[in-house]
């Protein structure tokens, strides 16, 4: 599995108690994480927007389950927080598509902006399900959503895999 936004680590030692022993967790954030974890566990200080993950899966085989509980810096503003906020979900679906093996499934938090309809559609581009919801815990009136892709098709696994033109 693979944590984009991994800190403070609590996602990963829950992901590391469920893979045990015979399974591999992979964290990333720009924050390090200061918990205690598994040796089966590896977490990354980074930016998402400059990691290649091409070195990921050269590193650690392509990956089963992506997740991503990234959030931007908040300004204020709650178009502009949006806006940044599907643009970290693009990335984190980008990777995704890359990291995973044909097959694999994603799930995202993302703030709900005009972008929404459009990264929807992506997710329903590259998987064979896709859904959105709010969790129920989640306060009222919150824009928070999550972005379920459930089996990526090996026709987007291809796209990701061809060279630049």
């Amino acid at each position: 599995m693979l944590d984009l936004g991994c800190w403070p680590g609590s996602w990963m030692q829950y992901a590391a108690q469920r893979v045990g022993e015979d399974g591999w967790v992979v964290g990333i954030d720009k924050r390090p994480i200061e918990l205690a974890l598994p040796a089966w566990t590896t977490a990354f200080a980074g930016d998402v927007f400059e990691l290649d993950p091409q070195s990921l899966v050269q590193q650690f085989g392509p990956f089963d389950v992506v997740v991503s509980d990234m959030a931007p810096k908040t300004c204020g503003d709650r178009a502009t927080d949006q806006f940044r906020s599907e643009e970290l979900t693009r990335r984190a679906l980008d990777i995704a598509v890359a990291v995973l093996r044909p097959g694999g499934h994603f799930a995202a938090k993302v703030f709900q902006g005009g972008g929404f309809g459009a990264l929807m559609q992506e997710v329903r581009t590259a998987f064979a399900e896709a859904k959105s919801f709010h969790a129920s815990a989640t306060r009222a009136g919150s824009r928070e959503q999550y972005l379920v892709g459930r089996g990526l098709k090996a026709s987007a696994k291809r796209l990701a895999d061809a060279p630049a033109p």
